[in-house]
């Protein structure tokens, strides 16, 4: 039911997000050269897959005050409803790390790669207003494996929209560094 609910939502988005991400494309294309970027990270079963993201940075990281804008509105994360098509992902689940990160997580911790990592998540829903540390960030993993259903990802989807588009969200950073 998950699967089916996640290609339906990511149809739907790539429908409406088409024409935006079209036109980002092409000014990332012409800002940057290359219009996306495109990073390994470690999904279900620690199974490594490229994640797709539109190019927000310049060569020395700097971060302008459009893409900034875009980056908070996660309209650079448009390109990851074809990780969601592909099946590298899901909508819902724990936001997928770096390879390098899996030599730092305790046993427990990498229960996490037992689902399909998502574009939202428990611990992205909650640090979008409070800023927890990454111990805390991954016990919130852990305990959306507890009491995940289809209703929690639907409440944690649906919450985590909403705070984008209202702009209540009070904390943007980046939620995949590892580090507190």
């Amino acid at each position: 039911m998950k699967r089916i609910l996640d290609i339906i939502l990511a149809l739907i988005a790539f429908i409406f997000a088409f024409i935006p991400a079209l036109i980002l494309v092409v000014i990332a294309s012409i800002q940057f050269g290359k219009p996306f970027f495109i990073q390994h990270r470690v999904g279900k079963n620690e199974a490594i897959f490229s994640i797709y993201k539109i190019r927000s940075l310049g060569n020395h990281h700097e971060l302008s005050p459009f893409w900034s804008k875009i980056r908070s509105l996660g309209l650079d994360e448009i390109p990851q409803c074809w990780n969601i098509l592909k099946g590298d992902m899901s909508w819902v689940g724990p936001r997928p790390l770096l390879p390098e990160y899996l030599q730092h997580y305790s046993p427990e911790q990498r229960q996490r790669h037992s689902v399909l990592p998502g574009i939202f998540g428990w611990s992205q829903l909650k640090q979008m207003q409070v800023l927890l540390s990454w111990e805390e960030r991954l016990a919130l993993d852990i305990e959306y494996l507890k009491i995940r259903s289809v209703l929690t990802d639907a409440k944690i989807f649906l919450r985590s929209v909403f705070i984008i588009f209202t702009k209540a969200r009070k904390n943007a950073s980046d939620f995949e560094r590892f580090g507190s």
